[in-house]
């Protein structure tokens, strides 16, 4: 998966071997460079990239002050000539620290690691056709899943209401993910976040007790 980037230095020749080394990465795409902090902050509130390489020691906004306001929402590697912010640098969740001069082979270190923190999040929701419309269910809400001959009945949390999908136990478990739904049973998926209690033959979840057997 191609990742995006920019990097803010006030020097340009830093830049350039920023932008050298990122064309060595092929999923990795340098898609804006700043000389001036303020500038990019400024285009950081409407086109956020996946990373930022950032210099800390630049005269009209520091490194670590830019990074406290975007922490949140990218990924950052700092690239500085200084050692001594290097703590400083964890407590804005930084992803590397670079001292300058770096090496390619230290920079694909540190884009080892952002990879390793990029990771794509699960999915939040599910489509399914459901009486001729692609519904929208969002996977926290499911408490479980019970197979009707062609069908699942799919049942809810917080809701007596209950939908009716055509389609195969195995293409449902696919679209979930693993560590958060069980086949307990031929016939039953469970959210395991659902789940009340359980002993070796049976899953209780809301006022329903399931079996479990394969």
């Amino acid at each position: 998966m191609n990742r995006t980037a920019i990097a803010i230095d006030d020097e340009p020749l830093a830049l350039d071997i920023i932008m050298f080394y990122c064309k060595k990465m092929p999923d990795l795409h340098l898609i804006q460079t700043f000389t001036n902090p303020i500038v990019a902050l400024d285009y950081l509130k409407t086109t956020p990239p996946d990373l930022i390489f950032l210099d800390i020691e630049m005269p009209s906004l520091k490194g670590l002050d830019l990074a406290s306001q975007v922490f949140e929402r990218v990924k950052i590697i700092f690239t500085t000539a200084y050692h001594q912010y290097a703590v400083e640098s964890y407590h804005v969740a930084a992803i590397d620290y670079l001292l300058k001069p770096f090496s390619f082979e230290r920079f694909e270190k540190a884009i080892a690691k952002f990879y390793q923190f990029a990771k794509p999040a699960p999915p939040k929701h599910i489509q399914l056709r459901i009486n001729g419309f692609l519904v929208k269910i969002m996977i926290d809400d499911l408490a479980f899943i019970e197979a009707r001959k062609d069908y699942l009945k799919i049942h809810f949390k917080l809701s007596p209401d209950t939908e009716l999908v055509r389609m195969t136990m195995k293409a449902m478990l696919d679209m979930l993910p693993k560590d958060q739904f069980t086949r307990i049973h031929r016939s039953y998926i469970v959210n395991n976040e659902a789940v009340i209690k359980q002993n070796a033959h049976e899953v209780f979840i809301k006022d329903v007790v399931l079996p479990k057997r394969m």
